[in-house]
């Protein structure tokens, strides 16, 4: 199955608590996904390219195009999907990603902000 291609106006974006950092991630239709890699405007046929490889892989992605980028997203659901490390893809081999439990809330999720008076 071949990645859609959707307009950033068609998502909801929000950011999540994801192995002690902040993530970003959107909601399209009924399904939340986490940001794999964003590419420059003018780099539309890498981004489909691997957008598709990640497709061929089973993984359930999408990408979006924004009027600077295009981004790859894959649904959080997908097995391995957040777990692939906020994307190994940027960094790697995302076939290795080690799994998490989003259940499980960090300790301390708040100890990395710092708070000006």
């Amino acid at each position: 199955m071949l990645p859609s291609v959707v307009s950033e106006s068609l998502v909801t974006f929000f950011k999540y608590w994801s192995d002690g950092k902040v993530c970003e991630g959107v909601r399209h239709g009924d399904e939340l996904y986490a940001l794999l890699k964003t590419f420059p405007i003018n780099e539309r046929s890498q981004t489909y390219a691997v957008g598709c490889e990640l497709a061929e892989q089973g993984k359930n992605v999408f990408i979006i195009r924004s009027k600077e980028a295009y981004s790859i997203w894959m649904n959080m659901r997908s097995p391995n999907s957040v777990a692939e490390k906020s994307m190994t893809a940027v960094h790697g081999d995302i076939s290795r990603a080690e799994p998490f439990d989003l259940a499980t809330p960090p300790s301390n999720p708040a100890s990395h902000l710092n708070y000006a008076a």
